[in-house]
């Protein structure tokens, strides 16, 4: 059985050997595991070794669940090959990225003006599929990386894309209402399905649309910085449109 591993120095880690059918799809693989409340990137080889960042074995225990959880997640994907979403699968991927909006408004939400400023922007970014690309494309990217999903073909980007708009729309306005004083509860989550696994691509491949290449609508190194790359206290991030 499973279990949190401790070395000499008492510190406890999630260690595990790989699973022996996916040690040639996985290895050299970076995946961004959750420990505390933050994530921590590990390279995979024949083993899996996460330090949990601590000596206490009830929090070691907490930790070792949740990064073992969000593992499994990333070994169901790795195993489904390239695959293909709809809108509704992309929705279901997106949440994640509204959770995090949503977890910066709680508690200190900061000034109203900066969630007023990043929905603007949001409407500019959402002009043109191009400026789409260029913004939320990192985000689409680390969506798909932390599930092991390989996903080529437009359609299923062009998908995931309007997915992650949705949410930043939905958890910027969350935001705004926090930030006014509003802390009841708007049901903005039963916007976003439960996730359900997607269908592998035909014969192993995605088709792409004529004279459109997959790598044109992934996403450029100046796109979308991860929410717990700003502060609220601060000013909005740049704009790259």
């Amino acid at each position: 059985m499973a279990h949190p591993w401790r070395d000499k120095s008492g510190v406890w880690y999630l260690r595990e050997r790989v699973p022996h059918a996916l040690k040639k799809t996985v290895k050299g693989r970076a995946v961004a595991l959750p420990v505390a409340e933050g994530t921590h990137t590990i390279k995979l080889g024949d083993m899996a070794l996460l330090s949990l960042r601590t000596k206490e074995k009830g929090e070691a225990l907490r930790r070792w669940t949740a990064a073992r959880e969000a593992l499994l997640r990333f070994y169901d994907g790795c195993r489904l090959g390239e695959i293909t979403l709809d809108f509704k699968q992309a929705m279901a991927l997106a949440r994640e990225h509204f959770d995090e909006l949503a977890e910066i408004a709680e508690g200190e939400p900061g000034e109203p003006r900066i969630w007023e400023a990043l929905q603007r922007l949001n409407e500019r970014v959402r002009e043109t599929p191009e400026k789409m690309a260029r913004w939320y494309g990192e985000t689409v990217d680390s969506l798909l990386e932390r599930r092991g999903l390989t996903v080529n073909d437009v359609a299923s980007r062009d998908a995931l894309l309007r997915a992650v708009a949705n949410a930043w729309e939905s958890g910027t306005a969350r935001g705004l209402r926090r930030a006014r004083g509003d802390f009841s509860e708007d049901g903005s989550e039963a916007k976003f399905p439960e996730w359900t696994p997607p269908t592998p691509a035909i014969d192993g491949r995605a088709t792409e649309a004529a004279g459109k290449p997959a790598e044109a609508h992934r996403g450029a190194r100046g796109g979308l910085r991860p929410p717990e790359s700003f502060s609220t206290a601060g000013k909005p991030p740049a704009p790259h449109v």
